[in-house]
Formats: structure tokens, sequence, C-alpha cells
């Protein structure tokens, strides 16, 4: 049987490069699923995988810089 790697808060956030905060509004929000193990929250390696593929296809308008005007 093959077990799944399954990551903390702290890990998925390093690797990210995000605060806490933003995994935990992010599992609020449903963007980024979770399971329980022990009652603590953990994130598993295949779900990160998913979540970093949606971030990278998603339109970067929002972040985009506003074109100069010349």
């Amino acid at each position: 049987m093959v077990t799944e790697e399954l990551l903390y808060i702290t890990e998925v956030a390093d690797e990210l490069r995000v605060t806490r905060k933003t995994i935990y509004d992010w599992m609020r929000t449903e963007r980024l699923d979770y399971v329980r193990v022990g009652g603590r929250r953990r994130i598993r390696r295949s779900e990160l995988n998913r979540f970093i593929q949606v971030m990278r296809n998603q339109s970067p308008e929002h972040t985009k810089a506003p074109e100069p005007h010349i």
C-alpha cells in the first residue's frame, strides 16, 4: 500500500512563499483542500500539486502592470 505524503501547513506556506494565514484562508474558502489527522489539518502532496497547477493556469490579468501611456 502506497501512502501519500501529508504536509504541515507551515511546509505548504514555505513552499508557496505565503503566510500560514493565507493557507488557512484558502482552506476556509475551499480553494485548497485538506484532511484532518488527529484533529489537525494536513494537505496532501497531490492537492498541493493540483493547486499549483490551477494557480499557474489562472489568467494573470489582476497582476499585470498597466500599459504605459505614450
